[in-house]
C-alpha cells in the first residue's frame, strides 16, 4: 500500500523503519515483501510503501523507494541461507531491475 493512502484512511498511526523489524519477519512474509517490491518497483510516483502492519496496534513498517535495493539484498541473502533457491532467482531478477 502506498503511504499516501494510509494518511487518508487512518490517523494516529506509528510509522516504523524496516531496518529495525525485518529480522523478526517469518520467511513466508519475506516472500510477500518480495511481491510488494516487485509491484511497486516501476511506480516512480510512490516514494514510500507499507511492508506490513502489526495486528494489535496501529503501527506500520514502511520503506522508502531508495531503500528497495538494500532490503532486497537482505532478503536474497536470507533466502540463500535458508536454501530457498527458487525465491533467490525471483529476488535476483528484481534486484537487477532496481540497479
Amino acid at each position: 500500500m502506498n503511504i499516501k493512502v494510509l494518511d487518508k484512511i487512518e490517523s494516529g498511526y506509528v510509522k516504523l523503519d524496516w531496518k529495525e523489524h525485518i529480522h523478526k519477519v517469518p520467511v513466508r512474509d519475506l516472500e510477500k515483501i518480495v511481491d510488494i517490491i516487485d509491484n511497486f518497483k516501476g511506480n516512480k510516483s510512490t516514494k514510500e510503501i507499507i511492508l506490513f502492519k502489526f495486528k494489535k496496534i496501529k503501527a506500520y513498517v514502511t520503506i522508502k523507494r531508495d531503500e528497495y535495493k538494500p532490503l532486497m539484498d537482505y532478503i536474497y541473502s536470507k533466502f540463500i541461507q535458508l536454501e530457498m533457491y527458487e525465491n533467490c532467482k525471483k529476488t535476483l531478477l528484481i534486484i537487477n531491475k532496481l540497479k
